[in-house]
């Protein structure tokens, strides 16, 4: 067995999917050398996108950024009980960004914060940056950017905090990007309501109830006493807006009680206990007659 490689591999530079072919030719010997590839120091098995010809060579199949590293090859001829290791190569794969950008629809109560997270691969590392309907997101304030800009961090999101977001990933190789939306929801608030409805007996009588918040938004009608639900009610829409009316078309004595609008929307998922009663509309009225 000779003691030198006809051909041992050498460093490369390559773009990721590329198929790529390490370069490895033992020595000349009787019975032949039988070739094994390391990387590192560790031997390397077969895999699905890499195989080692019989040539000596090692052949990679649409190479990937993992396969990046430093690699050796080693002759040995169990016959004559000798081995040989080749230098040493770096195998360096280039990749263009892949952003995934999540949630990619996060909505908020008014006040609570807001996360969004950039996930990035790509080799060199690109840089990270974000976008807020076009305009340049820049740290400071409430908002704040996390280790390499991956995390969009608002600290109390605010109506004007509604928009889409945008992540730009970017090296040599090119650029990528991935939006999501954010939405901010606020509890919804009472402004049309009749406090105190006067009738007579028989009569009809129509109670009010509007509110406004981000829709939609759910009313419902009950006794204030009991918390017996009032069935017979009308919702409109009117500009956006929703209206609720409760009837009780034939007013009597036991309708002389408190009845209670109450309204929710999208913000009660997020309200814990201590803080529903910002999430939740109430008003009584007291009919007389």
């Amino acid at each position: 067995m000779q003691w030198s490689f006809v051909q041992q591999p050498s460093s490369l530079t390559v773009r990721r999917g590329e198929n790529v072919t390490l370069t490895c030719r033992p020595p000349y010997s009787r019975p032949e050398a039988d070739v094994s590839w390391f990387k590192g120091n560790q031997l390397l098995s077969p895999a699905v996108n890499m195989t080692v010809l019989p040539s000596g060579d090692l052949f990679f199949h649409s190479i990937q950024e993992h396969d990046g590293g430093v690699y050796f090859c080693r002759a040995s001829n169990s016959h004559l009980q000798r081995f040989l290791t080749s230098r040493r190569a770096t195998l360096t794969v280039l990749a263009p960004p892949l952003v995934k950008l999540w949630p990619t629809v996060l909505m908020v109560p008014v006040g609570a914060p807001a996360v969004l997270e950039c996930e990035v691969s790509g080799h060199p590392l690109p840089s990270i940056s974000w976008m807020k309907r076009g305009h340049s997101k820049q740290t400071g304030g409430k908002v704040a950017l996390g280790q390499r800009n991956a995390t969009l961090y608002i600290q109390s999101a605010r109506i004007y905090d509604e928009a889409v977001y945008v992540c730009e990933a970017s090296n040599v190789l090119g650029r990528s990007h991935s939006t999501a939306l954010l939405r901010v929801a606020v509890s919804p608030i009472i402004v049309t309501f009749a406090s105190r409805v006067s009738s007579t007996a028989g009569s009809s009588v129509v109670l009010p109830c509007r509110a406004v918040g981000v829709q939609p938004i759910t009313y419902s009608w009950t006794r204030a006493e009991t918390r017996s639900p009032i069935s017979r009610t009308e919702t409109k829409h009117v500009d956006g807006e929703s209206w609720m009316r409760s009837f009780i078309s034939t007013l009597s004595l036991d309708a002389t009680t408190c009845q209670l609008c109450l309204i929710h929307n999208l913000c009660r998922k997020w309200s814990p206990a201590h803080f529903q009663s910002s999430a939740f509309g109430c008003r009584r009225v007291r009919l007389y007659c």
